[in-house]
């Protein structure tokens, strides 16, 4: 037994496969497999999305990279690290809800299927496929923006095709799903911008675009609302001058009525402009 599990884990060959909806036998059913990383070094696997009807079946690869001793196979779920403080329970956590998303959406093309009568495994996935993609950054952000051109907000409009671009690009020319938008995602995002030495002006303004094309999918309901934002931990950053402490040094007057002391630099004070992303 020490050397077939030995096999396997030097193969990273592991395919566990955990039905979250099996439905009647005629019906479609579908669940999440992980798949190990074939990469040396050592490197995250991923999970893929499996569909099964009529004997056949197809599966969509999702961007969920997780280690193979973070899929539990008993559960059929996620299994989280110990400790609220470690960093990957927050990203698993996120994880976690977004493949409800996804699990969601299948029973719902499913679903509408059946209404129709017979259908293939291929069709399943067309149709699957279909709502995905305008759910995805880029599609929902073009959409956006030629909404944005026919009422006349042509900077808007080029502002929003501009941060979905540049996020597509950090995520390796892939375009990803509005609700794989974590803050995760979003500080390592910022990062990038920040090694490549962007100004504090150009990290602003694709977070706060960024930030306003998630907001206005949330209030579209193509993602569903967090009790956290992705976008509540970025720094803050004002226009001209850097950062401001994220709490003011001194304040003037009560509580319902206060006034932030500026700094006074060369007898004026500093732009009062100051975003918080």
């Amino acid at each position: 037994m020490t050397k077939v599990a030995n096999y396997f884990n030097s193969h990273l060959r592991i395919s566990i496969f955990a039905f979250l909806h099996s439905n009647l036998k005629n019906m479609g059913s579908f669940g999440f497999s992980f798949r190990a990383s074939h990469r040396k070094g050592g490197h995250p696997g991923r999970l893929y999305l499996r569909v099964v009807h009529g004997s056949r079946s197809r599966s969509v690869t999702t961007d969920y990279r997780v280690w193979p001793d973070e899929w539990d196979a008993g559960a059929r779920r996620l299994r989280m690290p110990y400790g609220r403080s470690n960093p990957r329970r927050g990203e698993l956590s996120e994880y976690e809800n977004s493949m409800e998303c996804d699990a969601k959406r299948m029973e719902g093309v499913i679903r509408e299927l059946e209404r129709t009568g017979d259908y293939t495994v291929d069709e399943i996935m067309s149709r699957y496929r279909s709502v995905m993609t305008g759910n995805s950054v880029g599609v929902y952000a073009e959409m956006l923006a030629r909404g944005l051109e026919r009422s006349g907000h042509e900077r808007t409009a080029s502002a929003y095709r501009s941060a979905a671009k540049r996020l597509i690009g950090f995520n390796g020319g892939r375009d990803l799903q509005l609700e794989h938008i974590t803050a995760g995602l979003v500080g390592d995002f910022q990062q990038s911008l920040k090694a490549e030495e962007k100004s504090m002006n150009t990290i602003s303004f694709y977070m706060r675009t960024l930030r306003a094309i998630y907001n206005k999918a949330v209030a579209d309901g193509r993602i569903p609302r967090r009790m956290d934002s992705p976008f509540a931990g970025v720094t803050r950053v004002c226009r001209r001058h850097g950062s401001w402490p994220s709490r003011p040094t001194s304040w003037r007057g009560s509580r319902s009525s206060t006034r932030l002391l500026r700094p006074r630099r060369r007898g004026r004070s500093f732009p009062a402009t100051c975003i918080r992303h």
